[in-house]
């Protein structure tokens, strides 16, 4: 396998010979590429919508599951929207309309519900909720840093120790001076949700996906492994999201699906024949890690996640991986955890799925956090978060060493097509699935324990009661943006660029561009639609004030995008007029 792997990259000319790790600059007038945003059609009506909503409900690919067009005339599906921190789009209701009824022209059953009124709550009562939630906590996407409050919880060492930071991540004034009326939907609207086993919705669609046979299955979710706990798994068909432009008045839903899945099969392919990776960003990234023969196969057989290929080892093992090709059923074979596989190097971010915060930077060492740098509330957190008592002494369940803070999740995003939704509007973390993007996180964390396919796995739960230490998710997410990325083949000195200046090297192939010809000028097809403006690194300005503060740059951006004053607009805009 590895010489074949060996022979295939050399006949395909892609295997380049390692100098020096890039060095991370902040300096702008390097070759970056220029930010970019698409221009968006202004909707008046349903009319304009629909050339969009078809196209999504034809794409048979889709982040993480199907597409909507995996549905066949005469079958029966059920569309569940989220509400996605309860923020929506002004247009939601024309957005969904459009989706249902793109997807009942091609003769698909289609029952749409809403997540909210499975828990008993109104629009109205959402729609009031948010606004009151968002007068205490601030805008969204302000509070990035709140991505670190979670692993707090597990026990009272935060509120003792910090009654500051715990203040900020659980703010007495949120529920002190909530309406009364508001109080139980503060209460309907804050039980488990996402992928968690106790979520009430999916407690509610299995019961009725038990009851009702004949249903196709559900598109529901906005993230996360949400198929591992539908049951049957195969009645998950997908994430629904399609209550906004950022998801449907883009290219990112009818990217060609042949094109999207071979550029992935060509990223993965040298990672089991690998024995070293790097990768290194502009805002500080410099990181690394070396394989053994099996931690590479491990690494192979674990990789794949549909728009999210997991480029660091760890997070494809401890679990029963995802068949490529008969996709999101799993493979038969337990992967497992250890021995686990140690980063070393800096990694620097200002961005998280939860929205944006003061640029923090974390040391690792031998595989291990040694020191986070930073002084906004982000880094604080995590500083706080490794000084709690035992969290470096246990061992968590299937690791083979002491401590929490081992690196676990590098996911790349692999569709060149996404943009960054307006960050007024909803939450950023859909950012992360652009072709480039990668989505990083930390600790000692599994999918599943051997014979079990329940998430969390039973032995981190266990844990986590025993001990009053985190254990059932991995946490503070960070994005980085300009990644280059590089894998050496074993036994050689030759290294192959999987990403380069955040972009796949895979999309400029002559494979990949000879079949994205097939649906038109391979430039356009395979183009980024959206590039981050980062000052100092792609666009003029001083990139350590923007780092203190990205949210309000990132703000003034949008405003200027809004009113037509951005100057970096992408050349391949959509053309399209409405069409019946």
């Amino acid at each position: 396998m590895v010489n074949k792997l060996i022979a295939l990259f050399i006949s395909l000319q892609m295997l380049l010979v390692f100098t020096a790790p890039v060095v991370a600059q902040i300096d702008v007038g390097s070759d970056y590429p220029a930010p970019s945003y698409p221009n968006f059609v202004e909707i008046n009506s349903i009319d304009d919508i629909m050339p969009f909503a078809r196209e999504a409900a034809r794409n048979e690919n889709a982040f993480l599951g199907h597409g909507l067009g995996i549905a066949n005339e005469g079958e029966k599906i059920i569309l569940i929207t989220s509400t996605r921190n309860f923020a929506y789009d002004k247009n939601r209701d024309l957005f969904l309309e459009a989706i249902v009824k793109a997807v009942e022209e091609r003769g698909v059953e289609v029952t749409l519900w809403h997540d909210y009124e499975i828990l008993g709550v109104t629009f109205d009562q959402v729609i009031e909720y948010r606004d009151y939630v968002t007068s205490v906590l601030g805008p969204l996407n302000s509070r990035g840093w709140d991505n670190g409050c979670g692993h707090f919880r597990v026990n009272d060492f935060l509120e003792t120790t910090r009654p500051d930071l715990h203040e900020l991540c659980n703010p007495a004034d949120l529920e002190a001076n909530m309406p009364t009326h508001l109080v139980d939907v503060h209460r309907r609207l804050s039980q488990p949700g996402g992928t968690s086993q106790q979520n009430p919705v999916i407690i509610y669609v299995n019961k009725y996906l038990a009851e009702n046979p004949d249903i196709k299955g559900i598109f529901y979710g906005t993230g996360g492994a949400i198929w591992e706990n539908i049951e049957p798994k195969e009645k998950w068909l997908g994430l629904f999201r399609f209550d906004n432009q950022w998801e449907i008045m883009t290219d990112a839903r009818e990217f060609p699906a042949d094109v999207w899945m071979l550029s992935e099969e060509i990223t993965m392919e040298p990672l089991g024949a690998s024995d070293k990776a790097s990768i290194t960003d502009p805002e500080g990234t410099d990181v690394w890690w070396t394989l053994t023969e099996d931690q590479a196969q491990r690494w192979e057989r674990g990789v794949y996640l549909r728009g999210h290929l997991f480029m660091f080892p760890q997070e494809a093992y401890g679990g029963y991986g995802l068949n490529v090709l008969n996709y999101p059923a799993s493979v038969p074979e337990y992967i497992p955890a250890a021995p686990i596989v140690l980063l070393n190097g800096t990694l620097a971010a200002h961005a998280s799925s939860s929205g944006y915060y003061s640029r923090m930077v974390q040391v690792w060492e031998d595989g291990y956090l040694k020191e986070v740098q930073g002084d906004g509330y982000y880094p604080e957190l995590l500083r706080t978060l490794m000084k709690m008592p035992g969290i470096h002494d246990h061992t968590w369940p299937h690791y083979d060493r002491p401590g929490y803070f081992y690196h676990y999740e590098t996911a790349l995003g692999t569709n060149p097509k996404v943009i960054r939704p307006d960050p007024r509007n909803l939450v950023i973390a859909p950012e992360r699935e652009r072709d480039g993007v990668m989505h990083w996180a930390f600790g000692a964390q599994i999918w599943h324990d051997e014979g079990s396919m329940k998430i969390p796995a039973p032995s981190l739960i266990e844990f986590e009661k025993k001990y009053k230490l985190p254990a059932r998710y991995h946490t503070f997410h960070q994005h980085t943006f300009f990644n280059t990325m590089q894998v050496r083949i074993r036994g050689t000195d030759k290294w192959v660029v999987l990403t380069d200046k955040g972009r796949s090297a895979a999309l400029d192939t002559p494979q990949v561009r000879a079949l994205a010809s097939r649906y038109g000028d391979p430039d356009q097809v395979l183009a980024h639609d959206w590039i981050p403006e980062i000052p100092g690194i792609n666009a003029p300005g001083n990139y350590e004030a923007f780092a203190q503060d990205p949210y309000t740059h990132i703000v003034e951006e949008m405003e200027r995008i809004g009113s037509g004053q951005h100057d970096t607009y992408n050349p391949y805009l959509p053309d399209r007029q409405a069409t019946e």
